[in-house]
């Protein structure tokens, strides 16, 4: 709004400038410099015989009152140049502002239970909110600052759903109660418990407790899961759609 304010002040005073009468100057026709009609005629310049420099034509030429391009319109108009500045006088309008983006559209595929209820979205996203009220936004904005902070903020997450055991370590045991519970179609949750034990084993070798990348081991094991299970469930993600209020 600022940035637009300030625009329109700047317009305002240009074409309120006072109106002069600027005249001309007159120049003689025979001082310019005449174009070769013939070839004859344009030889000897080709050839090194002197000739008009472009800074010589330059000063041939007749030459205007040294005026700012944003001065040009503190002149009257004259003929259809007196519709041009009417339309320059009014005022510019900013452009809309794009419609806000809401989340991407999910098609949860042969696993309708899946979804996530309103309820469970705003234990969600008021989880997460605590989490960033606890954990600020680091003033120093580097790739390893916000990489930090991204850590951070799930760990918070994690503890605040109860997510760690008493040593500090991840409930693989509460993620697979929790697919039992989902009540998937019996095939799918055999499928589903599978990759559960293979993403598990996966994690904890590349990244040991002894590492103390606890949250690397975590984060792999979700990644995990949620490819295979997207791919046994036929899961899409599509483009977001306009939030609505």
């Amino acid at each position: 709004m600022f940035h637009f304010l300030l625009l329109f002040v700047c317009f305002e005073l240009i074409h309120c400038a006072p109106q002069r009468n600027v005249r001309l100057p007159e120049v003689n026709p025979s001082a310019l410099p005449q174009k070769p009609s013939t070839p004859q005629q344009l030889q000897p310049q080709l050839n090194g015989q002197p000739r008009n420099s472009p800074q010589e034509l330059f000063q041939l030429q007749p030459q205007a009152p040294n005026v700012r391009p944003q001065d040009q319109s503190a002149f009257p108009s004259e003929g259809p140049n007196e519709n041009n500045r009417q339309h320059h006088n009014q005022p510019q309008q900013p452009p809309p502002p794009l419609p806000p983006i809401g989340p991407p559209q999910i098609s949860w595929g042969q696993c309708p239970q899946l979804e996530p209820t309103m309820e469970e979205k705003i234990k969600k996203a008021a989880v997460i909110t605590k989490c960033l009220e606890l954990t600020p936004v680091p003033t120093n904005i580097t790739r390893e600052s916000v990489e930090l902070h991204r850590e951070q903020v799930a760990a918070c997450a994690l503890q605040m759903e109860g997510w760690f055991n008493e040593k500090g370590t991840y409930r693989f045991d509460k993620a697979e109660s929790e697919i039992k519970n989902k009540k998937l179609q019996k095939d799918i949750e055999n499928r589903v418990l599978t990759y559960h034990k293979q993403c598990k084993e996966e994690a904890e070798e590349k990244f040991p407790i002894s590492s103390q990348n606890l949250i690397a081991q975590i984060q792999l094991y979700q990644a995990c899961m949620d490819y295979f299970i997207s791919e046994v469930c036929g899961i899409e993600v599509g483009p977001s759609a306009p939030a609505e209020f």
